[in-house]
């Protein structure tokens, strides 16, 4: 029986129950003798009524399907209907006592109680049994119930920790995937055709390389030879493996076109993200990484990177396959010895279930390190191997090309035949009258491209490949189109009436087939709160979605080798070496070209407050580039050598101390405006030379610096939202020339941030051993205590910075002072696992007994 039914029976009871209740109060103003018995009558059935009350509450309410045990009291001949009949049965002789309404006419005593105590005795007997009855099955289904919203509740707790613990992992994720291999992995696979790479994903050198414990494969050949398609066909070969429990894929593309993939601590950060995101329960040492950096504020370092990926690697008990392709197409300066070292690493780390396979050009410091440590033994990519897939990307071109397929068959056969026997390494479609002079090498084809190239246009050429190849972010066609019309040395240098007529198509005309384009999503990159970490390529910005044009078109250089070529010796022939570039001057080039294009925007505008007034994306129709221009004009500026940025430097100076222009800037920059700047503020602030002198120490532009502290400017205004003064900030950055020149001029060395941090305290946390060095010969306090009494030496100790913890303990610092919290460094390097700085404060004499509370030996 169901719940309404159930609890319509129960109310039914009640209101008998009620009756019962009203004849019996009769009976106790009219019948003085028998009061003792109406009243325990009265009150055992006033009891029962409460009890049914709750029944059919009960039975009322959401929850009574779920109640068994009221199910039963309802059935036929259940206590339901039992009580239903004793208590009708009562109603019945309680109404006859009562006499009939004749005689009450007459004023004649009509009532009579119909029981004797006996009786009542009985009555009251029955009722309570039932009573209990239906006490007891109250009591069994509330418990039920309470039972069911315990567990709903502790349902719901679990799902709102696994919710918290799922939102915290999507965070995490987000936060490690500043750079997404997938649209590189995309684009490689349009290029497959159906049997792409089959020579080696069907033969037994991948079978082999998947089954070997620990396994390193090194695939290598010339430019253009398909490894990155291959990279491609391998990773689609891999993922259906990747499909049960236990086993996971990740993957990293190397582009010489996009800085952000060319990042040691963005390949680090995406395989994580990817091998994360297949965990199936949080790692603690990634949780604490992330909270470690300031829930994902700032960077973590590579250090810390590579940490966590040989741990996540662990909570993997089946297997683990990492491809990474292009190592050649990875930075050479600074970081690629680290990059090899990184790999060496991970195969050291003799994980049984780890595959890893990379691809790069046969370059020498790569074949060094990678030819010894391959296992499966490395693969040349030979002609050879790859004719089959060219031969028949050739064929499916002249056969589903709109143009070539109208062609005679035997023409596409002598074409077939003429590029399949050149096309060791070489993809470029030509025409039939060109077939017997293609050339022999990729040199030759560029150097042709680049003779071809009409004399009126060559400026503008040479202008658009310096941003394709030293550019920190892809550009949009529009906004290529307008960069190459952008002449540093010219009067003006930039002028609306030289702009294409036709931008999108004049522009890729004119490069012809050494530029490619692409459609890409515009995204977010996550920003690590530093204008300067390290990388001077990175950009620094939140937000490089402007980079690509509406239409997201971004053009790059068609191949790795056209770089190569441009950057190169090979290209000084008289009729190429007008294409020529350097790293010099190609950042060079481009620093100057924002910041004359940022001045000229700025002064079309004659009149500052209107100026004050506007936004970049209001103007961003008329003027494509002033986005990029905002954010990249530094970038590049601080990639030139201090001793060859002296043209730069002047251009910066003038922006940085007119109002109109540093106030549309500062406005549009997504790190300084968020971070410090007071855009809000009055505008006559911006005119105040302190704040130029701000802007050039946080940037690192010595020179700026200079020449505005020849002005007598204001070294020790605090200008950010941290209360940091230049110095501080440029110690913050490990800028030394600017901290030396500022202390030069007066810079204030004690002045401290809104959290009580010194310039040594900032400096020696973030690892700027220079830095710590200059401020200390400048009697920097090294016993200075931040607003929560944590010292200077405490600071670098929890920041395992065990150069900076040496230095500091050279220079007198006390090893055993105790904070606030009542712990040593030595406390502070053990908590954190820093065995380095451990290491080095033993040996400086730290109290290994030394407590807080807990022994500091327990912790090591």
């Amino acid at each position: 029986m169901d719940g309404l039914s159930a609890a319509a029976s129960v109310v039914a009871l009640v209101q008998i129950s009620g009756q019962i209740y009203n004849l019996c109060q009769t009976y106790y103003a009219g019948v003085k003798s028998a009061r003792e018995d109406i009243r325990r009558l009265r009150d055992e059935v006033t009891s029962l009524q409460d009890v049914l009350n709750g029944v059919a509450d009960l039975a009322d309410s959401p929850a009574s399907a779920k109640l068994a045990v009221l199910g039963l009291l309802n059935q036929p001949d259940g206590l339901v209907q039992q009580c239903q009949t004793e208590l009708a049965g009562l109603t019945t002789k309680l109404a006859d006592g009562q006499g009939n309404g004749t005689m009450k006419k007459f004023g004649m005593r009509a009532l009579k109680w119909p029981f004797t105590k006996k009786d009542v005795d009985a009555i009251i007997s029955i009722i309570g049994r039932q009573k209990a009855l239906f006490h007891l099955a109250l009591t069994t289904d509330i418990t039920t119930l309470i039972v069911a919203i315990d567990q709903g509740i502790t349902q719901l707790r679990h799902d709102f920790a696994a919710s918290r613990v799922d939102n915290h992992q999507d965070k995490i994720i987000k936060w490690l995937s500043c750079t997404d291999p997938s649209s590189n992995h995309l684009a490689a696979c349009k290029k497959c055709q159906p049997t792409t790479g089959e020579w080696f994903t069907k033969g037994s050198s991948m079978k082999e390389w998947m089954e070997t414990q620990n396994s390193l494969l090194w695939l290598h050949g010339i430019p253009g030879c398909g490894k990155t398609v291959l990279s491609s066909t391998i990773i689609e070969e891999i993922k259906p493996h990747c499909d049960k429990p236990g086993s996971a894929l990740a993957y990293f593309y190397f582009d010489f076109s996009d800085s952000e993939k060319q990042n040691l601590s963005n390949l680090l950060s995406s395989l994580l993200a990817q091998l994360y995101s297949k965990t199936p329960c949080l790692p603690e040492q990634m949780a604490e990484l992330y909270a470690e950096c300031n829930n994902g504020e700032h960077k973590a370092s590579v250090t810390e990177l590579t940490e966590a990926l040989s741990m996540i690697m662990l909570e993997f008990d089946d297997q683990v396959f990492l491809v990474i392709d292009a190592l050649d197409e990875f930075a050479k300066i600074g970081e690629r010895d680290e990059l090899l070292t990184l790999l060496g690493d991970i195969n050291s780390w003799s994980l049984p279930t780890v595959h890893l396979i990379v691809t790069s050009r046969p370059e020498p410091d790569i074949k060094a390190v990678m030819m010894p440590l391959s296992n499966p033994e490395a693969i040349y990519i030979q002609g050879s191997q790859v004719q089959s897939d060219i031969s028949f990307y050739i064929r499916n071109q002249l056969a589903e090309d709109p143009k070539l397929k109208k062609w005679p068959s035997e023409v596409k056969v002598d074409i077939e035949k003429a590029l399949s026997a050149r096309a060791d390494g070489i993809k470029r479609n030509t025409l039939l009258k060109t077939l017997d002079n293609l050339p022999e090498t990729l040199d030759d084809t560029y150097a042709r491209i680049l003779s071809e190239i009409d004399r009126n246009d060559m400026m503008e050429a040479r202008r658009a490949l310096l941003w394709l190849v030293f550019s920190a972010r892809p550009l949009g066609v529009e906004k290529l189109a307008e960069a190459a019309v952008v002449d540093p040395e010219s009067d003006p240098p930039f002028s609306p009436e030289n702009r294409f007529l036709d931008p999108h198509g004049d522009i890729l005309e004119i490069l012809g087939s050494l530029v490619t384009t692409s459609v890409k999503p515009a995204q977010r990159g996550p920003h690590n709160g530093d204008p300067d970490d390290g990388d001077p390529d990175d950009g620094d910005s939140d937000d490089w979605s402007y980079d690509a044009d509406s239409d997201n078109t971004e053009v790059k250089l068609a191949h790795f080798s056209v770089k190569d070529y441009l950057l190169s010796e090979r290209i000084q022939s008289p009729k190429t070496a007008f294409f020529s570039a350097t790293p010099v001057d190609g950042n060079s080039f481009i620093a100057r070209s924002c910041l004359l294009y940022i001045l000229h925007y700025t002064e079309s505008y004659p009149k500052s407050t209107e100026m004050v007034s506007r936004f970049a994306s209001d103007d961003v129709e008329k003027f494509p580039l002033l986005l990029c221009a905002y954010r990249l004009w530094y970038v590049h500026a601080k990639a030139v050598p201090a001793r060859s940025r002296m043209s730069v430097d002047l251009i910066a100076f003038k922006l940085l101390v007119s109002s109109a222009a540093s106030t549309a800037w500062l406005r549009e920059d997504p790190y300084f405006s968020r971070e410090f700047i007071p855009v809000r503020r009055p505008k006559e602030m911006y005119s105040e030379l302190s704040l130029p002198l701000y802007c050039a120490s946080s940037l690192g532009l010595e020179g700026v610096v200079r020449m505005l502290l020849e002005l007598k400017v204001d070294t020790n205004t605090r200008w950010n939202s941290f209360g940091m003064t230049a110095l501080s900030n440029a110690a913050a950055r490990g800028y030394e020339g600017v901290v030396r020149l500022l202390l030069e001029h007066d810079g204030n060395i004690e002045v401290k941030d809104r959290w009580g941090n010194t310039a040594l305290q900032i400096a020696a946390a973030r690892e700027h051993e220079s830095v710590v060095w200059l401020l200390l010969e400048h009697d920097a306090n090294i016993e200075a205590k931040d607003r929560w009494g944590d010292t200077v030496l405490l600071h670098a100790a929890s920041k395992g910075r065990e150069r900076v913890v040496r230095v500091l303990l050279e220079h007198g610092a006390n090893v055993d002072e105790k904070v606030r919290s009542e712990w040593t460094a030595l406390h502070e390097a053990t908590h954190s696992n820093f065995e380095s700085v451990v290491r080095t404060l033993i040996e400086k004499g730290a109290n290994i007994n030394s407590k807080d509370g807990d022994d500091t030996l327990r912790c090591i």
